[in-house]
């Protein structure tokens, strides 16, 4: 009877993979990864219904969704890390089963975030109904960070290129530069014949070569001859059909995501030159020694370091547009359309004061609700986050002028004439991640040659406000004001979804922290606000996986005639195979992380009492 039951099961989710639309939420169908030892495949599995999740004090009416209405419904691509892998200024050589310097995916990262878009278009109506059945539409996608890897020009004007729609050349790279093969476009860690000689087979097992297979991990002995210079090819991408605005990550900001622009070991001259430094026995995580980004920082700037980085470096085609960028140039090239993409409404002040450097802004998609976009990157260094003082106090005015009450650490109210909203707030860092006490100025301020990576602003930044640590943090902040109903992030490369209210249960806020592109399970999340009528608001998280098929084409399979979304499949099953495969199977989350409904009280009903 049980093998029955398991022949039954197997053909009922065989079914469900060839009937369901490749791009249908995962409400509908998900994918899970297969366990086992060796490549572990990609397979389809029941979808799940939203489970719901309550605030305290607040109480499910059943009734609630025959009268619910839709206040707002948009999108989170959170993550996409669009990288140049042949940039000099990157570090593969710190890659190990601990760390993601380098994945086995990163030449397909703007084929898979292209699929990731799509996928999003397919979804502008919600699957969930209110009163009446009316369905919303999708008012603009919010992009929570890390579009690029490097901070470079070439990967700006990539995202760019995805968001907006058109031709995206991925390849970089321009003639002079004396290298063995020019025509290549792909000189890097996947091709072992860039490597330099007498690097030993076992620092090579670290980094797989698609045409050559064995290295180390699940994915090791995959070969697909040619992969990485078909990932060079440019395509079209679709961009988004819906207005979307944009938040600055740490890979905005900071080489690699935790470096000042000029650290030595990956600042322009560097990243713009010809050779680039491959991994080697000489080098390795575990001969740096650093316990943590502060300590790695400083010793691969010790003069020792570089000199060995500039003995291991090997010729690569050189590429002005591997130029850091700065705040204030990265806000201009998103143009003039949506406002400039969010960045068209940053308060006036804050630009002058700011030296245009202010990166966060808020605005009204709607009557009734206010859109919040934070700036956590942090320019002193290191990929975690934090609020200058002048962004705080920035915050709190934002937040005063959109409410009529706020609270007191005793739970007191103060009222005024403000009108009341709703407010969501975004930023790229959760607020746990928002754990740097560094404060900008350590990086040094910005000048000619040195425009991004640096401290444009040129008001202090002390003190800085982290995400829950400190008497004045950001979420004390937040809870003081009942209009804050979430935080939405990304950063941590998983989905994940965190009560955070008050012990009076008068305030508080739900936090939802979206997966990645680039990473395993390689999801984007639809998040709709509604009002159940009932003196409850429910928020409802829902994620969607892009629209490539689930499995990849067979090892083997020469990459020269693989299309854009078989490059797509592959870099996802890479992802879930990948060097961290530990970190790959935690990134989907529990089952309360992944599809929600939200439930709290409504904060409006509680200012009228």
């Amino acid at each position: 009877m049980r093998l029955l039951l398991n022949a039954l099961a197997l053909a009922a989710l065989l079914t469900l993979a060839a009937v369901t639309p490749a791009s249908a939420s995962t409400v509908k169908r998900s994918a899970v990864v297969q366990p086992g030892e060796g490549f572990r495949d990609l397979v389809a599995a029941p979808g799940e219904h939203p489970l719901l999740r309550r605030a305290p004090g607040s109480r499910p009416v059943p009734a609630r969704a025959r009268r619910r209405r839709s206040l707002l419904m948009f999108g989170q691509l959170s993550d996409p890390q669009l990288l140049d892998e042949t940039s000099p200024a990157r570090k593969e050589y710190l890659a190990s089963e601990g760390d993601a310097s380098w994945r086995p995916q990163e030449a397909l990262t703007t084929q898979a975030a292209d699929q990731l878009v799509r996928s999003l278009n397919r979804h502008r109506t919600s699957e969930l109904t209110g009163a009446r059945r009316r369905r919303a539409r999708m008012r603009f996608t919010l992009v929570t960070g890390d579009l690029t890897d490097n901070a470079q020009l070439n990967e700006s004007r990539w995202y760019l290129r995805l968001l907006e729609g058109g031709t995206l050349d991925p390849s970089s790279g321009v003639p002079g530069c004396d290298v063995p093969d020019p025509a290549s476009r792909y000189f890097g860690v996947q091709d072992l014949d860039d490597f330099g000689a007498g690097v030993s087979a076992e620092r090579l097992a670290g980094y797989w070569d698609p045409d050559r297979g064995a290295a180390r991990g699940r994915y090791g002995d995959l070969r697909y001859p040619g992969l990485v210079e078909r990932a060079q090819r440019q395509f079209t991408t679709e961009g988004l059909a819906m207005p979307w605005f944009s938040l600055l990550g740490n890979h905005e900001v900071l080489r690699q995501g935790f470096a000042a622009g000029d650290h030595p070991a990956f600042d322009d001259a560097r990243a713009t030159g010809c050779r680039k430094a491959f991994p080697s026995d000489a080098l390795t995580p575990a001969k740096l020694g650093s316990r943590s980004q502060g300590q790695a920082l400083e010793r691969l700037a010790s003069p020792e370091v570089i000199s060995q980085l500039d003995r291991d470096s090997q010729p690569v085609l050189s590429d002005p547009a591997r130029r850091i960028v700065s705040k204030a140039e990265l806000k201009g090239l998103h143009g003039s359309a949506d406002r400039r993409h969010g960045f068209g409404f940053v308060d006036p002040g804050e630009e002058r004061r700011s030296s245009k450097s202010a990166g966060y802004y808020a605005w009204s998609p709607r009557p009734g609700v206010r859109m919040i976009a934070l700036d956590t990157s942090a320019e002193g260094g290191r990929s975690f986050g934090n609020l200058d003082h002048p962004q705080y106090r920035w915050l709190a005015r934002e937040l005063d002028r959109n409410t009529s009450v706020s609270l007191d650490a005793r739970g007191r109210a103060r009222h005024d004439s403000d009108p009341d909203r709703l407010i969501v707030i975004s930023g790229h860092h959760p607020l746990g991640g928002m754990s740097n006490e560094w404060a900008d100025e350590r990086s040094g301020p910005c000048t000619a040659v040195l425009p991004g990576g640096c401290d444009a602003d040129p008001r202090s930044s002390r003190p800085v406000h982290r995400g829950n640590l400190g008497r004045a943090s950001v979420l004390s902040l937040l809870q003081r004001y009942p209009g804050v109903v979430a935080y939405i992030a990304g950063h941590e490369h998983r989905n994940r979804v965190t009560p955070h209210f008050r012990r009076d249960g008068r305030a508080g806020l739900w936090e939802i922290v979206s997966a990645s592109s680039i990473d395993s399970p390689s999801q984007a999340r639809l998040i709709e606000l509604m009002d159940n009528r009932d003196g409850t608001l429910s928020v409802f998280g829902t994620m969607v996986d892009h629209g490539a098929p689930l499995a990849p084409p067979v090892s083997g399979t020469p990459a020269a005639g693989m299309t854009e979304a078989q490059l797509a499949s592959l870099s996802r099953a890479l992802a879930a195979n990948g060097p961290v495969a530990r970190f790959a199977a935690e990134a989907r989350g529990r089952r309360g992380d992944r599809n929600v409904e939200l439930l709290l009280r409504d904060p409006r009903r509680l200012r009228a009492r």
